[in-house]
């Protein structure tokens, strides 16, 4: 459950970079499989600003809202 909640935090700060986020790990599956799988929420207000990469085409995309 740690691999996969840390797994999810790095996936949030490495695509979704200054935006809060939201990540919960269960260890259940449909009817008790025991698959761990983890949810995650975006938010979509930027709360710091980040370093602009090339993909970034409006201020929105990198600045703080």
């Amino acid at each position: 459950m740690e691999k996969a909640q840390a797994l999810g935090l790095k996936f949030c700060e490495e695509n979704f970079s200054g935006h809060p986020a939201i990540v919960c790990t269960h260890p259940d599956g449909h009817n008790h499989s025991g698959n761990i799988h983890v949810h995650i929420v975006i938010g979509s207000i930027r709360m710091r600003e980040v370093e602009r990469k090339p993909y970034m085409q409006k201020p929105r995309d990198w600045r703080r809202a």
